[in-house]
């Protein structure tokens, strides 16, 4: 046997991914002939959490390359649409009029951005979401003013700091983050960083419930350092 194809015909077996390869049932799947599929890259047709080089003045990181930059290789992937969603700028560093003048700048930016992909034939690429990634508050409350929010097509909202909260204060503060009619997206969802940082602890269960009832999306980062959500909250 020279191949891991040939092995798995030998027993019998579909061939298991090496990425299903995890003891959650795959054998008896192979068996059955009812492995999902996983998902290719040329599946994917759009990006919800992307941070551009947009001057944005965030305490958070900022991302590497222009919003032109990121259109062009969304086009190449054959993307439908993205979004860019840089971090909110920092409270500290900013008033709440600055706040808001920055995002109507970077409204403005996307604006002309979306009139020049309406003009071209050339782009697989049909609208550019524009978007925020904020921190919430200790209880739930968001950096970013009413007016702030306007300026947004929707926002995500993710767990920054304060990740001692108990279970409980912890899902209360989520709820009350996601409860805002302009968040769609609870983003990286419990926190964590591979061998740097455990996630917060969190009824999912409420977490699960009010998201389905009222259309919130749950981000699964597949960044290496994250996988967040985990798998099992995934399934």
């Amino acid at each position: 046997i020279k191949t891991e194809v040939e092995l798995y015909k030998l027993l019998d077996l579909d061939y298991i991914e090496p990425e299903l390869r995890e003891d959650v049932g795959e054998i008896k799947a192979a068996l059955n002939h009812t492995l999902p599929n996983l998902v290719r890259l040329e599946d994917i047709k759009a990006d919800l959490q992307i941070h551009s080089s947009f001057d944005i003045e965030t305490s958070h990181d900022l991302g590497i390359n222009s919003m032109e930059e990121i259109i062009k290789k969304a086009n190449e992937l054959n993307y439908e649409y993205i979004a860019f969603t840089e971090h909110n700028p920092s409270k500290k560093g900013h008033n709440e009029k600055q706040i808001e003048d920055i995002l109507k700048r970077k409204r403005e930016k996307v604006e002309q951005l979306n009139y020049s992909i309406m003009k071209s034939d050339n782009n697989s690429v049909k609208k550019v979401f524009n978007s925020l990634e904020i921190d919430m508050g200790k209880d739930g409350t968001l950096p970013v003013s009413v007016k702030g929010l306007e300026t947004l097509d929707f926002a995500l909202v993710s767990i920054h700091s304060s990740f001692e909260l108990s279970r409980s204060d912890m899902t209360n503060r989520v709820l009350n983050a996601l409860d805002n009619p302009k968040v769609k997206i609870f983003a990286h969802p419990t926190g964590r960083k591979i061998n740097e940082r455990e996630g917060v602890e969190l009824d999912w269960e409420k977490i699960f419930e009010f998201c389905l009832k009222n259309n919130k999306w749950i981000e699964i980062n597949a960044d290496p350092m994250r996988l967040d959500l985990p798998d099992t909250l995934v399934r």
